[in-house]
């Protein structure tokens, strides 16, 4: 599961700054944790989804023109979907169970981007993910390990020989010559 719930109160205070005020950069940053781009890249295609959304909504406020508001909705559902997908994509690479679904994914990112962004972040930078490589969790404790004079239990072996004919059928009717072999 990921590190909080998405929309609780403490989760979206501990890393926010970073988020509100730049949450172009934290998706970026993000995407080129898990794995998925650069840094540039990402945070740029998610600023032109979110400028051109924001910019249809306040062309429709000023002008009352349907066109921009049909825009409007078309960039915030893209954009919310472009997050969602992203979003599932960490969850598939990474084994992270939850109950959510790929749409409730987009919509966490459409009712609050900020917390869905610092969630993932955290969630990421708990299990040590560094360019798309799970590193395993910092608080996790590992007792033993393989060292040079265990080499040899990683080789290969060539599997032992089996047979893979199947015995001959044999009736349970007694011989002609009254021994207790059974007639094949």
């Amino acid at each position: 599961m990921f590190a909080a719930i998405v929309l609780e109160r403490q989760s979206c205070i501990q890393d926010g700054v970073c988020c509100y005020s730049c949450p172009c950069y934290r998706f970026g940053k993000n995407m080129r944790r898990a794995g998925f781009g650069s840094c540039f890249i990402q945070g740029t295609v998610y600023f032109i989804l979110a400028a051109s959304a924001l910019l249809n909504w306040v062309a429709f406020i000023v002008t009352k023109r349907h066109f921009f508001l049909y825009l409007a909705v078309a960039f915030t559902i893209s954009l919310g979907t472009y997050l969602g997908f992203f979003r599932t994509q960490i969850k598939k690479k990474f084994n992270i169970r939850g109950r959510d679904s790929s749409l409730d994914d987009c919509i966490y990112h459409l009712v609050c981007p900020c917390c869905t962004l610092c969630q993932e972040s955290r969630t990421l930078e708990m299990n040590n993910v560094q360019d798309g490589t799970w590193h395993g969790r910092g608080d996790t404790i590992c007792i033993g390990g393989f060292g040079e004079g265990s080499k040899a239990f990683f080789e290969l072996q060539q599997p032992p020989l089996v047979s893979i004919n199947s015995p001959e059928p044999c009736s349970m009717a007694k011989s002609t010559d009254g021994s207790d072999r059974a007639a094949t």
